[in-house]
């Protein structure tokens, strides 16, 4: 399995989230505990700042605002986007809005066949819905049907697992002291399945 994703995806949205805190700040202006501080005016800070910025770039920073920003961030988190998972449409959506962003903006891609994307490869591990679970009862195996009687959690690379150990009832296995509540109190649960 693979997935194609815009380059940066979580730096951009990172920046975007950190932009718009940034400029939602400045634009309320400064605290009342920050008053006394002695504040350069912003064509003071600008100036410094703007000896390292060609004037092309620095127009463009100063055309980003922080209702730009809130909008992609709205979006990009809208629940039409079920999350954004991996490989989802959800992603696919919301890799092709960044990258008809990024065109819009100007941005030469970099990326595979002079895309914004590159290919990243994927190992996706699933549970077999035929996976099997048997106890035995005073000598009988009985069979437990997977999703219904049991769950299975496995170590991320590890599959096929064959176990044998003795089968104990811990109820919901919790252990919490702050309410003087032990599942486990009185039972020995060494080199057995809970």
């Amino acid at each position: 399995m693979y997935f194609r994703f815009p380059l940066l995806l979580l730096l951009i949205v990172a920046g975007l989230v950190g932009i718009i805190i940034l400029k939602d700040h400045l634009d309320e202006g400064v605290s009342a505990a920050n008053k006394a501080v002695p504040v350069k005016t912003p064509s003071e800070e600008t100036s410094a700042v703007r000896e390292d910025i060609p004037d092309t770039h620095f127009a463009a920073l100063q055309s980003i605002t922080s209702s730009d920003l809130r909008r992609h961030v709205v979006f990009l988190a809208d629940d039409v986007l079920q999350g954004r998972d991996t490989g989802s449409r959800g992603a696919r959506i919301a890799a092709l809005y960044i990258s008809s962003q990024f065109d819009k903006f100007g941005l030469r891609p970099v990326g595979e066949n002079g895309s914004y994307y590159q290919t990243v490869y994927l190992n996706e591990k699933k549970i077999s819905a035929d996976s099997e679970f048997k106890i035995e009862i005073d000598g009988e195996m009985v069979p437990l049907k997977y999703k219904v009687d049991f769950l299975v959690v496995t170590p991320p690379n590890q599959s096929g697992m064959e176990v044998t150990r003795d089968l104990i009832f811990t109820a919901f296995g919790i252990q919490a002291s702050e309410f003087d509540y032990d599942d486990f109190k009185n039972l020995d649960v060494k080199g057995k399945a809970t």
